[in-house]
């Protein structure tokens, strides 16, 4: 029998709003959107239209894989917006294995991809008129695009990340044929809280106080400047008291250290890209005083790309699937009682991250291990320190139970009995496996539990490839 992820009562602290993540037939779940959950995430994104920004870099790239060069997916077309001198420039700029996809198929056919030479900083994307309509009849828009540094000066940090979600934010409010609007973000904008805290997926992470000086600043401009744009997406579509009730999903979906694909497009796809914080640590030497500088317990919570990929598009399917519902449903966008509807209401966010456990984070000690770095290091341990200094001090944690229920798994064991307020579900779970989603889970699956095995397995595929690769001159990008 198909099963599905609810929340049902739970006597919690005798708090009759507490829920608890549980497993129960399809057949017991509510009328009216059990049809909902049984659906795929292919099946929900079926013909749409999916505009995506920062389609050149590490995560778009990813993202247009999966669309494009994933059979199980039939998308009607997916629009592309692509820096670059002239047009010309912008689709070289798209992986080569894709750029087919930019020829209709047949006569009167329109393509898959529409590759439009734009900036996502300037009005209408910089785009000409007749190009700005093939941009405006998109149905959902995930925004990807933004500058990775984190050493950049906070005023420009501001304007190549906050701007940035600004603008595209307010596209997709003020085009009538947005429906869902993804705004890709970082789970590190909680980082200011003590060393052992759990970020929760709130906009203001739970326990945090509300004297702005009771806390630290944020490690660097990158994260400072993240943590402003999700407040100017949530200030765009917040319903509030005299504005016109908008209609859109519109979710937050924070990252944690992307690293190179398990499996798809193919494996360590990625290796040696200079926006994975993996890759560096891989390609640089070895840092001394170990001892003195890296906690013994310090990890990164990382997400190879290709898993990370499936869960936004899974978290994108679900809000998306919710226009399906009849706008009297308590979760259809339109209906004035909906919990993403009541004045004030904030956007749901999501974290794409292992979460709690003992297999979910690598130690910055291995990290650091001659064990699983290429032949050649590169990157100056100088100058690898100036971007993970502040990761190496203290350890927090990413909240994900709300996200495992939108992908249809169980909680964790960390999570087992914890309470969430059945009004915070914005969304319904879709059927899984449709797509891989469980990071820990792929792991071990691909590599096994031996020493040898799970991330180990996983650092040295990504090693191999990258002695393979040889250095790269672009890293400086990143790091510095």
């Amino acid at each position: 029998m198909l099963s599905s992820i609810i929340v049902s009562s739970c006597d919690a602290k005798n708090d009759d709003n507490a829920t608890r993540v549980g497993v129960a037939p399809v057949s017991s779940l509510p009328d009216g959107d059990s049809w909902i959950r049984n659906l795929s995430i292919q099946e929900v994104l079926f013909g749409t239209r999916i505009l995506v920004t920062g389609a050149a870099g590490f995560l778009g790239a990813a993202i247009l894989h999966r669309l494009l060069g994933d059979p199980s997916f039939d998308v009607l077309q997916v629009v592309a917006i692509v820096g670059g001198a002239t047009a010309e420039e912008s689709l070289k700029r798209i992986p080569s294995s894709l750029r087919h996809h930019a020829q209709p198929i047949g006569e009167g056919a329109i393509p898959k991809l529409l590759v439009l030479n734009g900036d996502c900083t300037r009005p209408n994307f910089g785009l000409e008129a007749r190009d700005f309509e093939e941009a405006c009849i998109a149905e959902i828009v995930l925004h990807c695009a933004g500058n990775n540094r984190f050493t950049l000066p906070f005023p420009k940090a501001f304007e190549v990340i906050t701007d940035l979600a600004y603008s595209v934010g307010r596209f997709s409010l003020l085009t009538r044929s947005v429906k869902t609007h993804i705004h890709v973000s970082t789970t590190f904008i909680g980082w200011y809280l003590p060393d052992g805290s759990l970020i929760t997926e709130t906009l203001t992470p739970d326990g945090c106080g509300s004297r702005i000086d009771a806390h630290s600043k944020h490690a660097n401009t990158y994260f400072e400047a993240k943590t402003y744009a999700e407040s100017f997406v949530n200030n765009l579509f917040t319903p509030q008291v005299g504005r016109n009730l908008h209609g859109k999903a519109c979710r937050i979906v924070r990252l944690a250290t992307l690293g190179p694909a398990v499996r798809f497009p193919r494996k360590a796809w990625g290796a040696g890209h200079p926006s994975s914080p993996v890759c560096a640590a891989i390609a640089a030497h070895v840092v001394g005083d170990e001892e003195q500088l890296i906690g013994p317990n310090v990890g990164l919570d990382i997400v190879p790309v290709d898993l990370a990929v499936n869960q936004i598009l899974a978290v994108t399917a679900s809000a998306h699937a919710l226009q399906r519902l009849p706008e009297t449903h308590r979760l259809h966008p339109k209906n004035p009682a909906g919990p993403t509807s009541r004045h004030l209401a904030e956007v749901p966010c999501y974290h794409i991250a292992c979460g709690r456990g003992e297999d979910s984070q690598v130690l910055v000690r291995h990290l650091n291990s001659s064990r699983i770095k290429i032949k050649k290091p590169y990157i100056p341990a100088v100058n690898l320190l100036r971007v993970f200094d502040p990761f190496i001090s203290k350890n927090v944690h990413f909240d994900i139970i709300r996200t495992r229920i939108v992908l249809g798994l169980p909680p964790l064991k960390a999570d087992d009995f914890r309470a969430i307020d059945e009004e915070l579900l914005a969304d319904v779970p879709l059927r899984n496996p449709s797509l891989p989603v469980d990071v820990v889970t792929e792991i071990k699956e691909e590599w096994g539990q031996g020493p040898e095995g799970g991330w180990n397995g996983y650092l040295r595929m990504i090693r191999d490839v990258m002695d393979l690769i040889g250095p790269r001159s672009d890293w400086e990008a990143f790091v510095g």
